[in-house]
Formats: C-alpha cells, sequence, structure tokens
C-alpha cells in the first residue's frame, strides 16, 4: 500500500502521465507482469506462468525495450524451482512464459506480422536512434547510468525518495528472496539497456518506478510492524516527510502544468499585436 501511495504521487510518473508518454502504460503491464513474477515464487500456478507471459508482451508491444521485465518470470521459475536444471530448462510452465510473451506483443502490435516489412525498418531505425543519440540533444552527457540517476531519477522522483529507493535495494540484495531476484532481474538489466543507449529522456526511467518504490516502501513497512513504539514512531514520520515531500513536488509541477503554454500565449500575442501578412524572423 506504501509503494503504491509512492507511485501515485512520484513527479515524473505524474508529469507524464498527463502527457499520454508511451512509457506510462508501459509500465502498467510492467507491473502487472511483475506482479505474477512474484506469485510464481510463491505457488508456481500455471495461471501466473501465462499471465506474467502475457503482460511482458503487451509491456514489449507498448515499448519495446519494455518487454525485458519477460526476465523476471523466467528467473521466477528458475531459482524457486525445486526440480533439476534440466527439467526446469524443458518445463512447459515456462516456454508458455514465452508464447504468452509473444502472443501479447502481437495483440498490440500485430503490424508486426501484418505489415513485416515496415515494421522490420521501423524498429531497425530505433535500435539505430538509441544507438547513436538525438542529435545534439544528449552530445556530451557523458556516463550513461549517472546521467539517469543524476539527471533523471534524482529531479524525477525527489531527493527523499531516491535515498529511500536506495536503501531499499540495499536490503533487498541483503534479503535475496526469489522474490526480490525476479523484481531485480528486470530492474538491472532494463537500466543496463537504457544507460548504455545515446537517447537519454528522463521518461525512460518510468518503467523501473515499480521496482523502484516496492522495494523502498518494504524496509519502512517492515519498521511500521516490529513491537518497539519508538521504532514505529521513527518510521512513521519517514513516511509522512517521504510522502509529504514527493507530494508537494508533484504539486508544484501540476501548478505549472495547469498554467497556459508558453506557446499558446505567444500565439495569442501575435494574433492580437502582429498585423495579418506581417512575417516573423
Amino acid at each position: 500500500l506504501l509503494a503504491a501511495l509512492l507511485m501515485a504521487v512520484v513527479p515524473i510518473h505524474v508529469m507524464h502521465s498527463k502527457f499520454m508518454a508511451v512509457d506510462v502504460p508501459a509500465t502498467f503491464f510492467v507491473t502487472l507482469a511483475l506482479l505474477f513474477a512474484v506469485r510464481i515464487t510463491e505457488g508456481h500456478r500455471l495461471r501466473d506462468y501465462l499471465l506474467s507471459g502475457l503482460f511482458a508482451g503487451l509491456a514489449a508491444g507498448t515499448k519495446y525495450n519494455a518487454g525485458l521485465v519477460i526476465l523476471s518470470p523466467i528467473l521466477a521459475h528458475f531459482i524457486s524451482n525445486k526440480a533439476r536444471p534440466i527439467l526446469r530448462l524443458v518445463s512447459p510452465k515456462m516456454w508458455a512464459v514465452l508464447i504468452m510473451g509473444a502472443a501479447g506483443f502481437l495483440i498490440a502490435t500485430p503490424g508486426a506480422i501484418l505489415n513485416y516489412g515496415q515494421f522490420s525498418r521501423d524498429f531497425a531505425y530505433e535500435v539505430l536512434h538509441a544507438r547513436t543519440g538525438h542529435g545534439l540533444v544528449f552530445a556530451q552527457t557523458g556516463n550513461g547510468f549517472l546521467y539517469h540517476i543524476m539527471h533523471s531519477l534524482w529531479p524525477g522522483m525527489g531527493l527523499p525518495l531516491l535515498i529511500l529507493a536506495g536503501i531499499g535495494i540495499l536490503y533487498a540484495i541483503y534479503r535475496r528472496t526469489p522474490a526480490d531476484l525476479a523484481l531485480m532481474a528486470f530492474a538491472i538489466v532494463y537500466f543496463v539497456a537504457i544507460g548504455i543507449a545515446q537517447v537519454r529522456f528522463a521518461r525512460y526511467t518510468i518503467p523501473l518506478l515499480p521496482v523502484i518504490v516496492i522495494l523502498g516502501a518494504r524496509p519502512l513497512a517492515d519498521l511500521l510492524n516490529v513491537r518497539n513504539w519508538a521504532t514505529r514512531s521513527l518510521a512513521s514520520m519517514i513516511v509522512v516527510l517521504v510522502v509529504g515531500y514527493t507530494l508537494f513536488y508533484s504539486l508544484a509541477l501540476d501548478r505549472v502544468m495547469a498554467s497556459t503554454d508558453t506557446r499558446d500565449q505567444a500565439d495569442r500575442w501575435i494574433r492580437a499585436n502582429v498585423p495579418t501578412g506581417s512575417s516573423i524572423t
């Protein structure tokens, strides 16, 4: 519940939800794929394999690299299954993940079959675009991993939540539960993918947010469940601080976005003050 509350107020998520950036619906499907991947570690039900694969495919069909989330159910299968490695590999359940992933992708992107020629050209263009960059926009921006931490996640989440997320990630590394590993399998590989790319829009980090807020919320949730009154009080204060800061940060951005766009302001001024037929250079 705390992770959901944090996700609802993360500034970068709120802002790009307004813009209807493709990263936001992709993150919705990523979240569902991760949910059922974690459930695989709890019971190995066929339904969870099927749904995790399906939503991973839908994520890929919404934003190609979000399809990396399919690594989570695969890893969940391997690390929580007691069978011998060869039996895990040939397990029908694992292959069900891949089949449903392909089905989900084709449901979201039927053009991959119906217009394969155009699809393959456009896909190749996106790969080249990520490798070569976006003109001069991200030229000389240094290391991509540091760039996303300092210029995407920090301003996109706010420092309190970023610190909390860092603590949560270290806590997850310490615990190393199958569920933690399933979540981090996607997060690590996805972060590497956007870190080595030369196109570095901040919104590319949005699919990481479900993992970030879940891992960040858990240490606090554990502290809130201890019997010691002082510990619970301290954890409660941290929750109020982090959620409050992040909420007001988002509200400040909302206020800016609710104002008239400067391009519209300029258009109105031009129409009111510049004679018809004039040119603007």
